[in-house]
């Protein structure tokens, strides 16, 4: 009797599945784990064939042990480090739903990375621009109460003149001469002249020398 065969035919029977190769290092830790579990299946039966107990049952019993055992032992192989699926390294992550890449997502991360470095570069740009603020408000006291200063220096000298100014307009009241039956606009551009010419030639200075003086 072969005992390897049984134990293909009765995995055959139970409907084992068969765990895809990806590689050769994983082929042949797959084959170790369907050696090991054959070994066990065949202890077990002589051991209860041993005892007396019925083939078929024991056979039975078996077939559905080491189909579990074989599920078993490919899920902890999909789990292995050495799997090249199940690798980080390799860029991938075997999950139960597929094949998830990590390298898709590298140029999310590429690019996020460059807009937090644009951002570092303008916030740079803005704390120098907000330093130098600072320091030209610090300086404005002092410029302010400089100003002010000059502005109450320029206050009173306007005030000053001002006086001056009234002063001069009342003079140039009081010198003012009226002179009856002279057209306006007539004495021309230089007043003095023609003020002189009229007194001294229409008027008779003899009997007007007592009130006025031509200067």
């Amino acid at each position: 009797m072969s005992w390897p065969s049984k134990a293909r035919e009765s995995g055959s029977k139970t409907g084992v599945a068969a765990v895809p190769q990806t590689d050769d290092r994983s082929r042949r830790g797959k084959n170790d784990i369907r050696h090991s579990g054959e070994i066990r299946f065949m202890e077990q039966c002589l051991v209860r064939e041993t005892l007396g107990g019925s083939a078929d049952t024991h056979n039975a019993n078996e077939a559905r042990h080491h189909s579990v055992r074989t599920g078993e032992a490919r899920e902890e192989q999909a789990r292995r480090p050495g799997d090249k699926d199940s690798r980080i390294g390799e860029g991938r992550i075997n999950l139960y739903g597929g094949a998830w890449r990590v390298e898709n997502i590298e140029p999310k991360i590429d690019a996020v990375t460059l807009n937090v470095n644009l951002l570092r570069v303008d916030l740079h740009k803005v704390t120098d621009k907000v330093t130098t603020a600072e320091g030209q408000i610090t300086r404005l006291p002092p410029i302010t109460k400089r100003l002010e200063k000059k502005v109450q220096d320029l206050t009173k000298k306007q005030s000053k003149v001002a006086s001056k100014m009234e002063d001069q307009e009342d003079r140039a009241h009081r010198n003012n001469i009226w002179i009856t039956g002279v057209l306006e606009g007539a004495e021309g551009n230089k007043i003095e002249l023609f003020v002189e010419d009229l007194i001294l030639n229409k008027l008779s200075p003899k009997r007007l020398s007592n009130y006025f003086t031509i200067e």
